[in-house]
């Protein structure tokens, strides 16, 4: 009996060994998002995009035992990467990005202010991701400033490998950023308002 005990103990051990995360670093591809308003023949529009979090990990997968939570990082420049996506959504707003200047106008700043996702270890497993992003936008003497938090939860039933965090993150990039881009934005931007 003390043989199937220790057996038992054992293969436990084995399978909450396998449990431990590993870091995982993401490649991220952001689909821009349609935007919910346009105009014909916008004018160029100066983009920049800044990361302004103060700890540039994505997130974390946490483990079943005390090893500690998993990071989740990626080497890429998440501003670049909302950067892209951010010049196509201004293209299919119907303006023409260009390169930043503190003296044109209009122009457009995205900050990333939130971007974290969460992998729990409850069984299933809960990943959740919350991004927030503001915008900045200036033309002539006027500013305008806007603020959009996307959140959302899903389940799997086990833990997530890098393409599906990667998928989740871009969601949350992607929602946030449509809901800057509404009617309010496009018609400061485009002088309309």
């Amino acid at each position: 009996m003390p043989a199937i005990r220790l057996l038992t103990l054992a293969c436990l051990a084995l399978v909450l060994g396998a449990c431990t995360q590993k870091p995982q670093s993401l490649e991220l591809s952001l689909n821009p998002p349609e935007p919910a308003a346009s105009v014909s023949g916008g004018p160029a529009v100066a983009l920049e995009t800044v990361d302004r979090r103060p700890d540039k990990t994505l997130g974390t997968v946490a483990s079943y035992n005390d090893k500690g939570d998993a990071p989740i990082t990626t080497d890429q420049d998440v501003a670049y990467v909302l950067k892209v996506a951010t010049g196509e959504t201004l293209k299919r707003a119907g303006f023409q990005p260009e390169l930043w200047s503190d003296s044109a106008s209009p122009r457009l700043i995205i900050e990333i202010t939130t971007l974290n996702h969460e992998v729990t270890a409850d069984i299933p497993r809960r990943l959740r991701t919350e991004v927030t992003l503001t915008a900045r936008a200036w033309r002539g003497g006027e500013r305008f400033t806007a603020k959009a938090t996307a959140s959302h939860e899903s389940r799997m039933a086990t833990a997530p490998g890098p393409e599906r965090n990667a998928s989740e993150i871009e969601r949350g990039l992607r929602d946030a950023l449509r809901q800057l881009f509404d009617q309010r934005l496009v018609d400061f931007l485009a002088g309309r308002g």
